[in-house]
């Protein structure tokens, strides 16, 4: 019973969360078009953005870009091999165990009619949904902490979203071995499902579930012999093969149990597999809780901006979408630093020791300012030097694979800086390339320093 009320627990705080960021997309205010719109008019403008959308045939434009860069990371492929197989590992296996297993009621049971958790081919399947995940972290980790690839930094966002995935899956597979070997549950699974109250023939089941599914029995031990064994079969047959596959095909679970194997009994008499399962539903339900203010938010944000900028264009868009995608757009960034190894003046933080001229490393700051937060006057420095020395070359916002036009945003906290009385002198002159370029959505009566 405690199942689904623990489920529905954590979706609803994952839910609440969801909900305030995009409260947060369609009503702060930033760059040049701050104050022009409500949010009834942001909300309008999104709704008649996909209608005009698919009136005009953008829609397909729209559906290639989910298939091609949001189901197959095709943008990340494009970059690198490495990448793309480790977020196709950890997206696809994620994915794949939370619809099979953690929405197990909802969509394995409905999907199949002789669903069972502990049978072929579903345990082999979900241990390698989790395998994929391990794999992909294991290419994380490499490339962040041991392979030091140019550029690459790791913030504590990073750290968070690593460290969350791993207690995730690293408690599900111990608690996949702790359940192979208890005798606790193997008693319960008896008294549940066993129609048979003869003795003899409990203890033949116990010898057989001891020899072939790894049952660590306080009271039966092995080996035994041939008339036990083949009399446990039958049993096992009648009573349990139809919901019960040996664990071996839980190749991680099974790993899990032969570590376990030789403290099985005194694990198992202190709770071991029940101590297992609430630190696996608590991991879950901090990744669920936190992740709307995570890193990992940009599971749900990246595909956001991939589509939108597969068919915006400032031009011909309406200014309010413009302005809510670039809300939204630094929460779509995965902090893979690609911008960063593409930049111009990159080589400039070599000499000054600013790593907010990296591209990748501004959008923290970014955030915060987009948040409204009070910058600190170090804060406000290393930012005003981070997006002033960009040269607008655009190389940026072509190899981002999150899809995020970096150089509008550029302009944007430009302005956003200018218009919180934190100018530069040498942008507000008339003979500014960056004041050239933003001349026709700049309103004069913006600053106290004319634009033309």
């Amino acid at each position: 019973m405690f199942y689904p009320y623990s489920l529905y627990l954590a979706l609803t705080a994952f839910g609440v969360g969801i909900i305030y960021k995009i409260s947060i997309w369609l009503s702060r205010q930033t760059g040049p078009a701050a104050g022009k719109f409500k949010v009834s008019d942001r909300i309008y403008g999104v709704i008649r953005g996909i209608l005009n959308a698919a009136y005009d045939g953008k829609i397909l434009a729209v559906f290639r870009t989910f298939v091609v860069d949001v189901l197959f990371q095709g943008s990340i492929l494009r970059q690198s091999f490495s990448r793309w197989l480790m977020h196709i590992c950890i997206f696809w296996g994620f994915m794949l165990l939370l619809l099979m297993h953690a929405l197990e009621p909802y969509v394995s049971a409905a999907l199949f009619e002789d669903y069972y958790a502990t049978v072929n081919p579903y345990m082999f399947l979900r241990d390698l949904f989790g395998a994929m995940v391990i794999f992909g972290l294991f290419i994380a980790v490499s490339r962040r902490f041991i392979m030091k690839i140019p550029r690459l930094t790791s913030n504590r966002q990073d750290v968070y979203a690593i460290v969350i995935l791993a207690m995730i899956i690293g408690s599900g597979v111990l608690l996949e071995g702790a359940k192979i070997v208890s005798h606790t549950r193997y008693q319960e699974m008896v008294e549940d499902y066993a129609g048979s109250d003869d003795e003899e023939e409990l203890k033949a089941l116990e010898a057989y579930w001891v020899t072939y599914f790894n049952v660590v029995s306080p009271v039966a031990k092995g080996p035994f012999d041939e008339e036990t064994l083949s009399r446990g079969k039958e049993s096992h047959e009648m009573n349990c093969m139809e919901c019960h596959s040996r664990p071996v095909s839980a190749f991680l679970g099974y790993g899990a149990a032969k570590m376990i194997t030789p403290f099985a009994t005194p694990l198992d008499r202190a709770g071991l597999p029940t101590v297992l399962w609430y630190i696996h539903f608590l991991a879950c339900w901090i990744g669920l809780a936190y992740l709307p203010f995570s890193k990992m938010l940009h599971i749900f944000a990246t595909p956001a901006s991939l589509m939108a900028n597969a068919i915006m264009d400032r031009k011909c868009s309406d200014a309010e979408n413009i302005l809510t995608r670039q809300i939204m757009e630094p929460d779509a960034c995965t902090h893979c630093c690609v911008c960063s190894t593409n930049c111009s003046v990159a080589v400039a933080d070599d000499v000054i020791g600013n790593n907010w001229i990296l591209p990748s490393e501004k959008i923290a700051a970014v955030k915060a300012l987009f948040s409204g937060a009070a910058l600190d006057e170090q804060t406000l420095e290393r930012l005003l030097q981070g997006v002033y020395l960009c040269t607008n070359c655009r190389r940026c916002t072509v190899v981002c694979p999150s899809g995020i036009n970096l150089q509008d945003l550029w302009f944007t906290v430009r302005e956003e800086l200018l218009s919180r009385g934190y100018p530069e002198r040498l942008v507000l002159s008339p003979f500014s390339f960056y004041r050239g370029l933003m001349k026709p959505e700049i309103q004069k009566s913006a600053y106290s320093r004319p634009i033309e």
